[in-house]
């Protein structure tokens, strides 16, 4: 919960960003630290309810922001299966990917939650949720894999992805899954994972 004094109240109103009395408050530390240590650098989560980019408060040019795939409300925390662009669920997070680049550019990265439920078909939308991320002008992606069946699926994808969004993932899908079950049973998982997405 954001500061209810009204001063901060004040200023999340005229930035239209809960983050913004997080963003002044780290901005005015990094102006102190800095002075005696310059090379210092913080980095601080866009999540949830200060998921949105304030309108003109910049963070300070050490100030890095990691972007946590979620939605401004907590009863909400958006679709992490599917898509993010075109996604009702996931317009918040969007928005946000698309907006934090502008205010910190190069310095704005991405923590994207991802499969840690046994059969969640996130793969087949992870080339296009990276190619969203590098046209917004992201930094770099965690991808957040907590274990179950694909996690090492998600990772070798995300790994070649991350070299070159453009690639075919269909292609690189189903080559991992020749290359470790084998031609005729890769092609079986392929359509138990079709039929899961």
């Amino acid at each position: 919960t954001g500061c209810l004094c009204p001063d901060c109240r004040e200023l999340v109103h005229r930035e239209q960003s809960e983050a913004a009395p997080l963003i002044l408050a780290l901005n005015r530390a990094l102006d102190i630290v800095t002075q005696t240590y310059p090379q210092a650098q913080v980095i601080t989560f866009a999540y949830f309810q200060t998921l949105d980019a304030p309108r003109t408060l910049k963070p300070h040019p050490h100030l890095w922001i990691n972007v946590v795939s979620s939605a401004r409300s907590q009863n909400m925390a958006g679709d992490q299966v599917g898509p993010i662009l075109g996604n009702p669920a996931n317009r918040d997070y969007a928005r946000a990917i698309g907006e934090w680049p502008k205010i910190a550019q190069n310095r704005v990265t991405v923590w994207h939650w991802d499969s840690y439920r046994a059969d969640w078909p996130s793969v087949f939308y992870l080339a296009e949720n990276l190619r969203y991320m590098r046209d917004c002008g992201i930094y770099g992606v965690n991808p957040q894999y907590c274990g179950g069946p694909w996690v090492d699926l998600l990772a070798w994808l995300y790994l070649k992805l991350a070299w070159n969004p453009d690639r075919d993932a269909d292609q690189l899908v189903r080559q991992f899954l020749s290359d470790n079950y084998g031609k005729e049973a890769g092609r079986h998982v392929w359509d138990y994972l079709k039929l899961a997405q």
